[in-house]
């Protein structure tokens, strides 16, 4: 048994040391419009985010969280603005086929013990800053860095995007992973006991992985 606490451990503590590093404690400037720049409306039929969370050993779910509402701004060709809002009510479950578990998990991830949606309905994303880049991988085109609000709780961070302007739809997609305790999206609480709670973080791996689709058409 010493020896499996001592292999979660390790383990836990190497999945940790994968956190997001152009994550920042603190939120940045939101990125505003002008007068002139074009207003792009986020389809959010056509829009989707998907999630992947897994254990620290082995396993994983994955899964989607509907877009509810988004804007992009475009001046001169250029993205220079932007942000759209999640329902987090709306967290399904991709790859547990059996009805019962499915729920189950959902109603789990759901829960207090995660994103207390009941609590706190939406997340959000506020663009900060939109920068070229050229040579980027798998086709990025672009870092974007925003605002993230889960939780209440708010961090910038920056990732690799591919984004394509045209004259009626700007369309945006990244691949990005957060570190789920940083904002505070935690198994257990102050009233668990230690143990209890050290087991069931560690069981768990810290980082989330978000797959981000936006198609937005001109306003």
């Amino acid at each position: 048994m010493k020896k499996l606490f001592v292999v979660l451990f390790a383990a836990a503590s190497l999945a940790a040391c994968k956190d997001n590093k152009k994550t920042s404690e603190t939120a940045g400037e939101v990125a505003q419009a002008t007068e002139t720049s074009a207003t792009y409306i986020v389809d959010v039929a056509a829009s989707t985010l998907g999630w992947t969370g897994s254990k620290v050993v082995t396993g994983s779910h994955n899964g989607t969280i509907d877009i509810a509402n988004g804007e992009l701004k475009v001046e001169n060709g250029n993205l220079i603005a932007g942000d759209f809002t999640v329902d987090m009510k709306t967290i399904k479950n991709k790859d547990i086929e059996e009805a019962a578990e499915n729920a189950k998990l959902v109603g789990h991830l759901s829960s207090p013990d995660f994103f207390n949606v009941d609590s706190f309905a939406t997340a959000s994303f506020k663009i900060t800053n939109v920068s070229a880049l050229e040579g980027g991988a798998e086709g990025s085109t672009h870092i974007i860095s925003g605002n993230l609000t889960i939780k209440g709780n708010t961090r910038e961070i920056s990732f690799p995007a591919k984004v394509n302007i045209t004259e009626d739809v700007v369309t945006a997609s990244a691949k990005t992973e957060i570190n789920r305790l940083e904002w505070n999206v935690m198994w257990g609480n102050e009233n668990d006991n230690a143990a209890r709670s050290f087991l069931k973080e560690n069981f768990l791996s810290n980082m989330i992985g978000l797959d981000i689709n936006l198609t937005a058409k001109k306003n």
